[in-house]
């Protein structure tokens, strides 16, 4: 046997790794797309119904009214843009808030300033709206996460940021994991995109791939992407959950408290920019942790998350585009009503129950248009030599009115002229009283579907505001699913956000702008920034370590916030016209808080000055840069202060009475030491004249001449 011909053992290539994945992405996709092509068939056809001029008579429907007026009185469309305008005056916004439940931190707060940065920066709102469109007219939309440069413009810029992008036809578009059954895929272990994308474009991004279109089978019909031009092609990005398993050591060292890092970071090979003439011997990381004194624990192995992105077309893997930021399919949907039904996941939005009504209407109204067309007159009917040579006056006499028509006399038996009466006369066409009661039945049907807007703005003189609303609360109830389930998905947007910010946000000194809940108000975080918790306990990572970011995402759906300004003007303006005009301080209060809330053109400088006002009076909290600028404020305005002259004659005066109670003070205290020192000379001497006198009696006795005189 040729030894040249015997297997190769050992690992496989790249390429041929690849072959392995792409067939098995393929194997995938022809299972979801078989199982689920019906609803997606439908969910297109009802967003075609809703938004595509005469698509409401596409079918057979359309078959039986050919050659015959076609009317769209479109009711669905009135229905999304009243739902739609809901949406956009009720936006969601995302909040973090710490696990545990304690108060949210300077962390959780910095997270939530970010995510409104990045959705502000990235037009979230365009991206949030198409999805909220497709989810209640389709039934389902998505949206994608991805990390993009922080500054396109800059070459040399490596820093990221994350990017809210639209995914237009999700219904279509998005492929999940038939085994998931969390409504936002949380379970899913992989996701397709597909993009559709013209021969010329595809050619012009990938010059070496073959241009065949993903999947290259008959599975997913080319007419589902209503194209100008038949001639597209189809690519696919393919996310991957990949589950692996890793070896943990903690590490103790000497001082501070223990950390865990990977075995693979701890004895992490030379790498290949090293230069060890420069720098000296290889160490590892653990080499250099043993040297200052840190021990190491038996390493733990632990299962982890990470997910892989290929891009692919009909022939093979494009693109190896590596492991994503993140632990989660950075793809988010968004559903409308969603149901499972024999273990296979469906969904609509509002206008599949209410096209058959729909149609009813556009039929019937189309009826009544054609029965109108006719001529409400009844036409004699004559023999033909009567109107000979005058049939067209006839013809035209709905167009042309004319003073008068002629007719032929015709002879008799003798010869005579004759005028007869009309033959017969042609009947008017009648309405169907059955077309006006389908009519009147679909109509109602329509409005208890998509909801009666006129009824809820009806407010009728005696009726209470209790009534009322429970009239709007009853118009209200039809939207509240979307809007709710629009709100999951915004919080499966926050956690994909989070777990993506932890490996974006890493660069320490890195300056970040932050936003405002009024989605207007700037500000900025500095990553690596010193930091201690409530006990002193210092942050390894500094204050706003992304990496401890364990927070549960909740979002609230309310009125917007131009909604919520324009609310607290109107009610301030309202208790500002009865205060009494001596509350001065009130009034002036009000009247700022009023201008920072307005909306308008040329209003800038007039919120930025309310706001100053109001932070020198402490009332609203200033941001760090704020109060930095307010302190030097301070300061400045301190050392400029110009003195008062009568401020100052006091000060002197005060001065001088100090220094006149220092020096009789210290005379005092001199009197005192002269006293104590005459004292002491006094006792001096009266202790000198004793022992004189005593040495004198003492020499007087024993018969020696007293001292200091000759013997």
């Amino acid at each position: 046997m040729n030894v040249d011909s015997k297997p190769k053992i050992g690992r496989p290539s790249k390429a041929e790794k690849l072959k392995r994945i792409y067939a098995e992405a393929r194997k995938r996709f022809d299972r979801i797309e078989a199982a689920t092509r019906d609803d997606r068939q439908q969910s297109r056809d009802d967003r075609r119904f809703c938004a595509v001029p005469g698509a409401q008579w596409e079918g057979p429907i359309g078959q039986q009214f050919a050659n015959k007026p076609r009317l769209e009185l479109n009711r669905v469309m009135g229905a999304r843009i009243r739902l739609e305008g809901e949406h956009r005056a009720n936006r969601a916004g995302v909040d973090f808030m710490p696990r545990d439940g304690s108060k949210a931190d300077d962390l959780a707060d910095a997270c939530d300033g970010m995510f409104r940065a990045d959705w502000q920066d990235s037009h979230g709102d365009g991206a949030g709206d198409n999805a909220f469109t497709e989810q209640i007219t389709g039934g389902v939309g998505a949206m994608r996460l991805r990390s993009v440069c922080a500054d396109e413009d800059d070459d040399d810029c490596d820093e990221q940021r994350i990017a809210f992008e639209p995914i237009v036809d999700a219904d279509i578009s998005v492929y999940w994991d038939l085994n998931s059954k969390d409504q936002q895929k949380r379970d899913a272990g992989h996701c397709f995109v597909i993009t559709a994308m013209e021969r010329a474009a595809f050619e012009a991004e990938y010059p070496e791939d073959d241009p065949a279109s993903w999947p290259a089978t008959q599975i997913t019909d080319s007419s589902l992407f209503d194209w100008y031009t038949p001639d597209v092609i189809k690519v696919a990005e393919y996310y991957v959950v990949e589950k692996i398993k890793v070896k943990y050591c903690e590490v103790k060292p000497l001082i501070g408290d223990d950390y865990e890092m990977t075995c693979d970071e701890l004895d992490a090979e030379q790498p290949d920019d090293y230069d060890v003439e420069e720098d000296g011997p290889y160490r590892t990381p653990r080499e250099m942790l043993a040297l200052e004194g840190c021990t190491f624990s038996e390493p733990e192995t632990k299962t982890t998350k990470q997910v892989h992105k290929y891009l692919m077309s009909g022939a093979g893997i494009l693109e190896d585009c590596g492991l994503i930021n993140g632990k989660c399919i950075p793809i988010v949907p968004f559903y409308g009503i969603r149901d499972f039904i024999d273990n296979k996941e469906r969904w609509q939005g509002l206008v599949r129950v209410a096209k058959d009504p729909q149609r009813i209407v556009n039929m019937a109204f189309s009826r009544l248009a054609e029965i109108s067309a006719y001529s409400p007159v009844s036409v004699p009917i004559f023999h033909p030599e009567e109107i000979l040579g005058h049939g067209l006056d006839w013809k035209n006499m709905n167009i042309e009115p004319l003073a008068y028509l002629q007719r032929n006399a015709l002879e008799g038996s003798d010869g005579a002229k004759v005028f007869g009466a009309p033959l017969q006369y042609t009947k008017p066409p009648e309405i169907p009283p059955a077309t006006i009661g389908v009519m009147q039945l679909a109509q109602q049907e329509l409005k208890d579907l998509l909801g009666n807007s006129q009824e809820r703005e009806k407010v009728q003189p005696n009726i209470s505001g209790k009534a009322i609303e429970l009239i709007q609360a009853a118009q209200d109830t039809l939207t509240y699913i979307y809007l709710d389930n629009y709100k999951r998905g915004m919080e499966r947007v926050g956690e994909v956000w989070l777990s993506m910010a932890a490996d974006v946000y890493v660069e320490e000194g890195r300056k970040l702008k932050t936003i405002g809940e009024d989605m207007r108000t700037r500000g900025s975080i500095t990553l690596g920034e010193p930091g201690a918790d409530e006990n002193g306990k210092i942050y390894e990572g500094g204050k706003y370590d992304l990496s401890r970011a364990k927070f549960d995402v909740v979002v609230d759906v309310g009125p917007s916030t131009v909604t919520k300004r324009a609310a607290t003007v109107s009610a301030l303006t309202q208790m500002l016209a009865v205060l009494p005009q001596e509350d001065t301080q009130t009034r002036s209060l009000l009247t700022l808080v009023i201008l920072q809330n307005m909306e308008g053109e040329g209003l800038d400088d007039v919120r930025k000055f309310s706001r100053q006002m109001l932070l020198k009076q402490g009332v609203v909290t200033a941001t760090e840069e704020e109060q930095a600028k307010l302190t030097e404020e301070a300061q400045a305005a301190q050392a400029n202060k110009q003195p008062d002259p009568q401020a100052q004659a006091l000060q002197a005066m005060a001065a001088k009475e100090a220094a006149l109670a220092q020096k009789a003070a210290a005379d005092v205290q001199l009197s005192i030491a002269n006293k104590a020192k005459t004292e002491a000379e006094t006792q001096k001497i009266h202790a000198q004249t004793i022992e004189t006198v005593a040495d004198l009696d003492m020499r007087t006795r024993g018969g020696q001449p007293p001292r200091g005189m000759g013997g």
